[in-house]
């Protein structure tokens, strides 16, 4: 091999090299600027998604469940944000406060559960299990015990939770 021709291989090479870099990056950034906006639409009502691309149908239809007066209905909205795998701590946790239907509390709860910022969700369930029935109270120390045993072990220490709770808990699930 002359050495024109080594330096057209390193060339082409190089040049391949690059390309599989820049598609890696492209997806990369493509994948968290489309999540971003996607949750800045449902929790903000931002219209900046709308910059990007023209959404499907299926946001615009989980952004009005969410928004809806029926309480159901936003049932069916915070279940559509899992699917999607859209956990926004922050959202759900105004949600929460806002619900008056038992049910969708405790959805809110299970939801906030399959998040994966322990600490937040956390500090979230410390926030309103003082004030919780006792079916929430039960929700969030599953959701605590299926997450993370150490956090579960420190969130019943704080609040001194009931130790026949715990061994239910700890027995059941």
């Amino acid at each position: 091999m002359n050495m024109k021709t080594r330096l057209n291989f390193l060339y082409k090479f190089a040049f391949i090299f690059l390309c599989i870099i820049l598609i890696v990056i492209g997806y990369k950034a493509g994948n968290f600027i489309g999540a971003k906006y996607i949750s800045e639409f449902y929790s903000n009502g931002s219209r900046s998604l709308f910059s990007l691309y023209r959404p499907a149908n299926e946001y615009f239809k989980i952004y009005g469940s969410l928004n809806s007066i029926n309480a159901y209905e936003r049932l069916t909205g915070y279940y559509s944000l899992l699917d999607n795998k859209i956990i926004d701590e922050e959202f759900l946790f105004d949600r929460y406060k806002r619900e008056e239907l038992s049910t969708a509390k405790l959805t809110i709860v299970w939801i906030l559960s399959f998040s994966k910022n322990i600490k937040k969700v956390e500090d979230i369930y410390g926030a309103i299990y003082a004030g919780s029935n006792y079916a929430i109270k039960k929700e969030i120390l599953r959701a605590l015990f299926r997450m993370d045993r150490s956090a579960f072990n420190d969130f019943a220490r704080k609040f001194k939770v009931d130790e026949k709770l715990l061994r239910e808990i700890r027995e059941n699930y």
